[in-house]
């Protein structure tokens, strides 16, 4: 939607109409010499929005109502749409499942509920201003979630222009997040006694998937024969991939082989499996971490080892905000030289490539040549 000039920048004075050369566009020109294009050939619409600028100054509400009345020709609901109707409508767009969850929850928010019962269209300084009231009481994701809805809002064209400009926003600044360390993660499978339990925490710390999709695995998203579980994220439906090991793969054998992997895990919320870790951290007086930790120590450990930064991506997600961290902190990782891997590639190319055998014409690899000629030497 193509927002109107705001023709207040030019003052509350008189202003002149001036078109210009070749474009045939007009401007609003005040005394001082200062212009702004209305956007238009037309002079007739040209004049008539110099007059509702004039009337927007001289009486304010009178131009308010006739602007409504020209709105609700084409949006019956301008007059009494409040803010909870956009966070509702935004909700309602989403898809179901954790996203709409969160959704709601930021609804209730106690820094947003000033806002909800104000009309979109009215009062827009006092809007601003608990707009900033909100920003400043609340917390990181009252800034994330507002500024989502105040922009819906604008995307369709509910709100003529911002509420408060893109510039004026607080930056969202995100607290770095801790990572469990090892000593932490032995210490909790140790003393923990239950099996699905202990196999939930031992597959977050081998995997480093979110808690929902770990607690949802099923049997099938495993591939024994190439040893791999391939699952679609909750949040975001990435998809993510990767390959297990020995430890991985004898919690993996004591699990179901059909439908869910952790069933009882499963049919917890995300919030009573976080309290179930938070008292199990307690009783072991261990502090400042969640669920989410196992992932941010699976990036650390992958950055650690030098795994390429977009192998760890396919692993937990290309938007995983876990990569990003653990790969800005300036662990010590070496790549390789490329001559060094090419070399080793065809090291292992040859090695592997089949050869014919002079005496029977059967393929053999190169490696059982090399040993056949070392025995007859």
């Amino acid at each position: 939607m193509k927002s109107s000039p705001d023709l207040k920048t030019l003052g509350t004075g008189t202003l002149y109409l001036l078109q210009r050369q070749p474009s045939q566009i007009f401007y609003a020109e005040n005394i001082h010499g200062d212009r702004i294009s209305l956007g238009t050939k037309d002079r007739a619409t040209a004049e008539e929005m110099l007059r509702g600028h004039k009337a927007s100054v001289e009486k304010p509400n009178f131009a308010y109502r006739v602007a409504i009345a020209y709105l609700g020709e084409t949006d019956p609901d301008a007059q009494t749409r409040t803010w909870q109707d956009v966070i509702d409508a935004y909700i309602k767009r989403s898809a179901a499942g954790p996203t709409r969850n969160r959704l709601e929850t930021a609804k209730k928010d106690r820094a947003l509920q000033k806002i909800l019962k104000l009309n979109v269209l009215q009062d827009r300084p006092r809007q601003a201003g608990l707009f900033f009231e909100a920003l400043n009481n609340g917390g990181i994701s009252t800034n994330v979630f507002l500024r989502r809805f105040h922009n819906f809002a604008l995307d369709m064209g509910w709100i003529a222009s911002p509420i408060i400009p893109r510039r004026q926003w607080p930056k969202v600044r995100y607290a770095a997040k801790k990572a469990i360390t090892e000593e932490q993660y032995l210490r909790i499978i140790d003393r923990e006694q239950n099996p699905e339990k202990l196999a939930f925490y031992q597959l977050l710390w081998h995997l480093g998937g979110s808690q929902t999709d770990i607690a949802t695995l099923t049997a099938e998203a495993i591939d024994w024969t190439n040893r791999t579980v391939i699952f679609p994220r909750k949040k975001n439906h990435q998809t993510c991939a990767q390959r297990f090991g020995d430890e991985c793969a004898a919690i993996l054998e004591k699990l179901p082989k059909q439908g869910l992997i952790l069933p009882s895990i499963a049919r917890l919320g995300e919030g009573d499996r976080a309290s179930y870790f938070t008292l199990r951290c307690r009783t072991l007086g261990i502090t400042g971490i969640s669920l989410h930790s196992f992932r941010y120590s699976w990036a650390e450990r992958a950055a650690a080892v030098g795994m390429p930064e977009r192998f760890a991506m396919m692993a937990l997600g290309h938007k995983s905000r876990a990569i990003h961290q653990a790969y800005a902190k300036n662990l010590s990782t070496t790549i390789e030289s490329l001559e060094v891997l090419t070399k080793k590639r065809e090291a292992e190319l040859k090695a592997s490539a089949p050869v014919i055998s002079p005496d029977f014409g059967s393929t053999i690899s190169s490696t059982e040549s090399d040993q056949d000629r070392s025995v007859v030497a």
